[in-house]
């Protein structure tokens, strides 16, 4: 039913066929708004909506019950329809899918929010699309780009301007995709005084005035690693949001840009090397030169006056208790966010990990006689991740 991958990958159905954009609202009027200016929508653009009251016309263009949209779709074909759904809540998303499976028209091609988003982006390129339509978008691109790095340096500043208040500040300090974000939540809502970031370069001018007030702090670091694959193919994701679809020279990237060369030995050669580009980089520790005991999965490092609590996410749900302990929490619990089935590209990732596309090559490099891996990870873990992802190697 839904088609994001594919809407991802060729624009051409919103050229080819009928749209109808479900949610007569403000998302919707602004798909009907886009898809004009792009040059989509020629064989027809509908509204549908299941409240009567907006049934009739909506800027010009008519809007449909679902009971209609049911007979539309079976008057011309559920291959000639294509249904956007509008919607930016999952649940409702999903509502909206199952009242599409009660209307047994289930095989017309839908897509979500971040399909049509996606879509749109990652083919700018394309003949079909409008020349003034696709100058206005890369801009906005450039802009959201622009905002989403100024928001990160930010929030990072204003935990440190607060720094002197607290006497124990806790960093959740770690690379992307490892489950962060539910520790540093669980953190926040014990009221502990968190913060969460993947990168300090650059916040400081001096990094080593960083690592003073820390120390001065006694403070406490949380930071994780998870398996390099599964990690690789959720940042995949993760990273396609709208504000990042640039690359350094702020050109866009489309699909085969998006996953080409994402695993890839060279890739693997760094992906541990986060902890040496920051974590070593700011505050000077150096995970490498300390023991970490893979069997129970974690460690603990301490140096001058900053201790670091560094764990395996495979084991997260048995570290409750020390988490807890660190942060200094009782009946500390940690409320899992942030996975890929609650993100809006669930669909297009739910598709995606049905491709074969890892080199075996990569596969048997990061996990056999990995020093990154080994370091981390049991004889029998590594198997395990092995054995997992063999199955998509091409």
């Amino acid at each position: 039913m839904v088609q994001d991958l594919s809407l991802m990958k060729d624009v051409t159905p919103l050229f080819e066929r009928e749209v109808v954009i479900w949610g007569a609202g403000y998302n919707g009027k602004r798909y009907a708004g886009e898809l004009l200016e792009m040059g989509a929508g020629k064989h027809g653009l509908i509204f549908c909506d299941s409240n009567p009251e907006k049934k009739g016309f909506l800027d010009g263009i008519r809007v449909i019950l679902p009971e209609e949209l049911k007979e539309l779709v079976k008057k011309k074909g559920e291959k000639n329809v294509v249904l956007i759904i509008s919607a930016e809540a999952p649940f409702v998303t999903d509502e909206i899918l199952a009242r599409i499976a009660e209307l047994e028209i289930s095989d017309m091609p839908v897509y979500t929010k971040y399909g049509i988003d996606m879509g749109i982006c990652l083919n700018l390129h394309a003949e079909m699309i409008n020349e003034r339509f696709r100058a206005k978008k890369q801009l906005w691109l450039i802009r959201q780009r622009r905002d989403f790095l100024v928001e990160q340096f930010m929030e990072a500043m204003r935990y440190f301007d607060f720094l002197p208040y607290h006497e124990s500040p806790v960093l959740v300090y770690q690379p992307g995709k490892v489950g962060s974000t539910s520790v540093y939540q669980s953190i926040q809502e014990n009221g502990g005084y968190v913060l969460h970031t993947h990168a300090l370069r650059g916040i400081a001018h001096d990094m080593d005035d960083l690592k003073r007030i820390l120390n001065k702090k006694s403070a406490k670091i949380i930071s994780c690693v998870r398996d390099p694959i599964a990690r690789q193919i959720s940042a995949i994701w993760e990273k396609a949001r709208i504000d990042r679809l640039l690359d350094e020279k702020g050109e866009d990237i489309d699909y085969r840009t998006l996953i080409q060369d994402k695993l890839t030995p060279e890739w693997a050669e760094g992906q541990f090397r986060w902890f040496e580009h920051e974590m070593k980089a700011t505050l000077g520790i150096d995970i490498y030169k300390h023991p970490f005991d893979r069997e129970k999965g974690y460690t603990i490092i301490k140096e001058d006056n900053i201790t670091l609590l560094l764990y395996k996410m495979e084991r997260i749900a048995g570290l409750r208790k020390i988490i807890g302990e660190f942060a200094g929490i009782d009946s500390f619990e940690i409320k899992m966010s942030n996975a890929a089935r609650e993100k809006p590209y669930r669909f297009a990732y739910r598709q995606f990990k049905k491709e074969a596309f890892i080199p075996k090559g990569c596969l048997d490099y990061i996990y056999r006689g990995n020093f990154y891996t080994d370091h981390f990870y049991t004889e029998e873990e590594r198997e395990q991740f092995y054995r997992k992802w063999k199955e998509y190697t091409v």
